[in-house]
């Protein structure tokens, strides 16, 4: 963003939305709460107030949503790197990692085949299938239009409902695709 705050400006506006934030619970809210959110932090004298000082008003709301809520999103709600229940739920066995690059993982499953484990929030679920095919794309052990390389979505709530029917739909659709899919409602830390 090329907005320049001055550094007591940012560090403020930050800890007050991440203090609101957490107050909120902003993680477990729907898309109408989300935006209920945003409202209260643009008419606050202490977020959108400050941020109106430096910056033309237009922009204050794309500021707190991508150079603040996106880094929140990411602080409070880590993806996990140990898929290993995931793989068990899934394909009925275990599975040894061979490689790693946050988000995505690749192992070897107890019956020989390879397995691309892709992690990602239920919310971002595309994201996490373009970081599996660029994995894909550039593993040196995987082969152009090989079928047998299975493929697990390990997708995280952050604590917020999922919608059955929409869980459903998208299951079956990346089954479709040849993709397992794993959802977690809460993500240890």
């Amino acid at each position: 963003m090329s907005v320049q705050l001055p550094r007591e400006a940012q560090k403020s506006v930050k800890a007050e939305i991440y203090r609101r934030a957490d107050e909120t619970s902003y993680l477990r809210m729907g898309r109408i709460e989300n935006g209920l959110f945003m409202d209260s932090l643009l008419a606050s004298e202490n977020v959108g107030g400050v941020l109106r000082q430096y910056m033309p008003a237009e922009k204050v709301r794309t500021y707190i949503k991508d150079g603040v809520l996106n880094r929140y999103s990411k602080d409070r709600r880590p993806l996990e790197r140990d898929v290993d229940s995931a793989i068990r739920e899934a394909f009925g066995c275990d599975g040894i990692e061979i490689e790693y690059r946050k988000p995505v993982s690749l192992h070897r499953l107890e019956s020989g085949e390879l397995l691309v484990a892709a992690r990602g929030t239920y919310a971002k679920w595309e994201t996490a299938i373009r970081r599996m095919l660029e994995f894909m794309a550039g593993a040196p052990g995987l082969r152009d239009g090989d079928q047998s390389t299975r493929k697990l979505l390990v997708l995280f709530s952050g604590g917020a409902t999922v919608n059955r029917a929409d869980r459903d739909l998208l299951c079956r659709g990346l089954r479709l695709m040849g993709i397992e899919m794993a959802i977690y409602e809460e993500c240890e830390r």
